[in-house]
């Protein structure tokens, strides 16, 4: 409903707003620079723009389309399911903090907002996958985050057969989980279901727009072939292409780092990539938990 107001240019802004708190200036309550819209409100007051810089899908609304409704083809277009349910989590945590600042005198900050949208989405995944889903909080402890934060990456892969098969990837920056992601599909060996975890993880960052990131596996054989000086020859032979093309990425990009770490230290990347290929699960999310005990 709160959408189809903004599209429908409904919501109390502008003259509205200003008759309803009978401001002699239809001008934004929040910067005063312009007469208040919804575009305004919501994507290009200052204080807006801060939010969605900083929240996990990292938007420069200052390049978005010049309409509320542009502005929602332009998402639904661009970013993947779960990237549009955080956006409008977003939106309606940004728009809930706004009234109750200019209504209550509530100043909210943008941690504030981001901590309400993540709420919100794990509300989501609670709505989506079920209670069941939801048995236990994974705890960041259980992925070792270096002390000198960053962006990093945990990833693994899972496989039991050709056909059985599934590879995770969670992303943190700055020790906050930007999004995790999961799956299931065929893979010809344990080590290719490796090399797909690592494939996923990278497309993952370029869609985040992360420029560095270091990538942690459990497999020392791919964070081997991967760091090697020269073009990995020694691979098998179904999965050389990935591995030439990872190879050639690492290369490229010196902000991109491989480690190698051991399974203890990679609990919930194992844990996520053994449930989707359990479950035949595919899945994107942008908040904890997931995935139950995999006994269940």
């Amino acid at each position: 409903m709160f959408v189809w107001k903004a599209m429908l240019n409904s919501l109390p802004l502008g003259a509205t707003f200003a008759a309803r708190l009978r401001r002699q200036t239809p001008a934004c309550a929040l910067c005063g620079l312009e007469e208040d819209s919804a575009l305004h409100a919501l994507f290009l007051c200052q204080r807006a723009r801060a939010v969605w810089l900083a929240s996990p899908l990292g938007l420069r609304t200052d390049q978005l389309p010049t309409s509320f409704r542009e502005v929602l083809n332009f998402v639904c277009q661009t970013l993947q399911l779960g990237q549009v349910l955080m956006f409008l989590n977003i939106l309606w945590a940004y728009w809930k903090c706004r009234c109750s600042e200019i209504y209550d005198g509530r100043k909210f900050t943008v941690q504030s907002v981001l901590t309400m949208a993540m709420e919100l989405n794990r509300l989501s995944d609670i709505s989506y996958f079920g209670k069941r889903s939801l048995v236990r909080q994974p705890h960041v402890q259980d992925c070792v985050i270096p002390s000198n934060q960053g962006t990093v990456c945990y990833l693994d892969g899972s496989y039991r057969a050709e056909m059985d098969a599934a590879w995770a990837y969670i992303i943190f920056k700055d020790g906050m989980l930007v999004q995790y992601g999961a799956h299931s599909g065929q893979a010809n060996s344990p080590f290719q279901a490796e090399v797909k975890a690592m494939v996923a993880a990278i497309q993952a960052i370029h869609a985040a727009q992360l420029n560095s990131c270091t990538f942690y596996t459990d497999c020392a054989t791919l964070q081997h072939v991967i760091s090697m000086e020269g073009p990995p020859l020694d691979v098998e032979w179904t999965s050389y292409q990935y591995v030439f093309e990872l190879w050639r990425h690492f290369r490229k990009n010196v902000e991109y780092i491989c480690k190698n770490i051991s399974r203890d230290d990679n609990v919930e990347a194992h844990n996520l990539a053994n449930y989707a290929r359990r479950k035949n699960l595919s899945c994107l999310g942008f908040t904890f938990p997931l995935f139950p005990p995999l006994d269940m």
